[in-house]
């Protein structure tokens, strides 16, 4: 998607060229603390969230937290990327918690979402979530690789 080098969240993110799981960003993700990272692009245009691993309550909670004190540097009008490409299981008790963010998103002025989820199978609800808590403006696109979020990216 053309973007260069990574920037790092609360989780762990590194450039690593020799692995091979690697976010949007082309970083590898690191998830043994939190199983999610929070990106702002540079402009306030975008932000990036990475799922990966078990993403369970505790994390929900965090992942909650975190997006309400990012959402600030963000311009109305902003894009929402979500890579669930590294996650492997998303406990339902996450719910509320994405269900308060999906709203905190909303009412700051999200115009676009895209979602990367490779295997259709693990769109645990999202996307009939959306419906409720996203204002009828927000376009909604479910990619199942980079390279097509990426296009959706830029138009």
């Amino acid at each position: 998607m053309g973007r260069k080098g990574c920037i790092p969240g609360r989780s762990r993110i590194r450039e690593n060229k020799t692995r091979k799981n690697y976010g949007p960003l082309g970083c590898f993700i690191d998830f043994r603390e939190d199983m999610f990272s929070l990106t702002v692009a540079k402009d306030g245009n975008e932000l990036v969230i990475i799922f990966g691993g078990y993403f369970d309550l505790r994390q929900a909670g965090q992942f909650y937290k975190q997006t309400s004190e990012v959402i600030p540097k963000l311009k109305k009008g902003f894009s929402v990327l979500t890579d669930m490409s590294s996650l492997e299981h998303m406990d339902i008790g996450a719910k509320p918690y994405i269900e308060k963010t999906m709203d905190l998103l909303n009412k700051h002025g999200v115009s676009k979402v895209i979602r990367i989820i490779p295997d259709q199978g693990k769109d645990i609800g999202l996307s009939i979530l959306s419906l409720f808590h996203y204002s009828a403006g927000v376009a909604v696109h479910v990619c199942k690789s980079h390279q097509e979020a990426g296009e959706h990216l830029s138009q």
